[in-house]
Order: structure tokens, then C-alpha cells, then sequence
């Protein structure tokens, strides 16, 4: 990701410093907007750490960093995008803009403090990509699972999904939301297992707790 002057400012290597991106409310209308924040991983504050997948390396989109024009991935503004709020800032961590990709040693440098970040962070946000009719539908349906299982599981009779209605568009959706390209990195481990609580699993607008998944 590249552009004519950083807009990174440096960060101590001797120490745990991370940049913690702020993204600035707005709607759909709006070009997104972000600043950096420095801060110390002893002491972060509250922000939350995306994981998702890359995409096709292109740098056709653009947003403003630092008050700079910086290009990133079609994939990576469709993010953004979706996780801006209207009216307030959201403290994120994200590893395309809070890195200096072009540094070798800083890339190095914060890498190795890549367990800490997710492990400090207040929620771990695992976002598959843009919606589609079927996502859409499979999502909805699986939320549907996990409530109906938790309203059975104090009873005798227990739960099966025969209780859940489900129509064959919705077993179509779970199946594309399965076959997407976040489910193969091979970083998932690492950043989803040291999540401090359930990380969030979302599909465009819509989030569902990774226990939902469990069901």
C-alpha cells in the first residue's frame, strides 16, 4: 500500500508501541476518514482488532490517513466502510493501517507483538466480506439455530433442528458463508484463539457471536 509521503509517523521499536487507527463517523455518502493514535500495549485503552482476509493485492481505493490520500484494497475499504459508525469514532486495530507495510523492521518489529494485540484488545472482530443474498440468508438462518437451541436447552425434550424452520436458499447461505477465503489463512489461530471474550463474526452490517457458531 503505497503512497508519495508516509503518512506513518515512527514508532519506538524498543518499546510495545502500536498505532491504533481512529476511524472517524460518517455514512455511506462520506469518504472514510482515519487518524493514528500511539499508544503503549501496557496501557492501549479500549480498541477493537480486525481480523479478516487481504484480497486480490490491488490499491484502487482510496481513504484519507493522517489527513493524507492513502490507497488500499478494494476488500479493506469495503470493511471500513461497514464498520463505521454514524456518529461516533471507533478505535480499531488493523493490521494493513496501523503497520508500515514498506518497513521491513518496523513489519518485523510488529508482527512479533501480533498475540498481544489481539489478546489486549476489548473484542476481536472477524468481518468474512460483503453480503449476498445468500450470506444474508445464512446468517439469518444461524442465528435462528442458536436461539431456538437456547430457549430448548432448559427443557427435557431438548433440540433438534427440525424446530428450526429453514428454507433451502438459508442451508445455501451457511454453505457460501463456509466457502468464504477467511475461513483458509492460516493466521485464524492466532488471532482468534487469544481473543479475551467470543470474538464477533460479521458479513457486511451484521455480527454474530463466533459462540453462535459453536451451536
Amino acid at each position: 500500500m503505497k503512497c508519495n509521503a508516509s503518512p506513518f509517523q515512527p514508532l519506538d521499536k524498543t518499546s510495545r508501541q502500536i498505532r491504533i487507527l481512529i476511524l472517524h463517523p460518517g455514512d455511506g455518502d462520506q469518504g472514510l476518514s482515519c487518524d493514528h493514535e500511539i499508544v503503549s500495549l501496557d496501557r492501549p485503552g479500549g480498541y477493537e482488532a480486525l481480523s479478516y482476509c487481504w484480497g486480490p493485492p490491488d490499491t484502487s481505493a482510496e481513504i484519507m490517513l493522517n489527513g493524507a490520500h492513502y490507497h488500499v484494497s478494494s476488500a479493506l475499504k469495503a470493511a471500513l466502510n461497514h464498520l463505521r459508525w454514524m456518529k461516533q469514532p471507533r478505535r480499531l486495530w488493523i493490521d494493513a493501517l496501523c503497520i508500515e507495510q514498506g518497513q521491513k523492521e518496523e513489519k518485523l518489529h510488529q508482527v512479533a507483538q501480533m498475540r498481544s494485540v489481539y489478546e489486549s484488545a476489548s473484542q476481536v472482530l472477524v468481518w468474512i466480506g460483503t453480503p449476498t443474498k445468500d450470506t444474508v440468508a445464512g446468517m439469518e438462518l444461524i442465528n435462528r439455530i442458536a436461539t431456538s437451541s437456547s430457549r430448548y436447552y432448559s427443557r427435557a425434550n431438548g433440540f433438534t433442528l427440525s424446530d428450526v424452520p429453514m428454507s433451502l436458499d438459508s442451508l445455501v447461505g451457511i454453505l457460501a458463508i463456509l466457502r468464504r477465503p477467511y475461513w483458509y489463512r492460516m493466521w485464524i489461530i492466532q488471532e482468534v484463539a487469544v481473543a479475551s471474550r467470543p470474538p464477533l463474526i460479521g458479513c457486511g452490517s451484521m455480527w454474530l457471536s463466533w459462540d453462535i457458531f459453536h451451536i
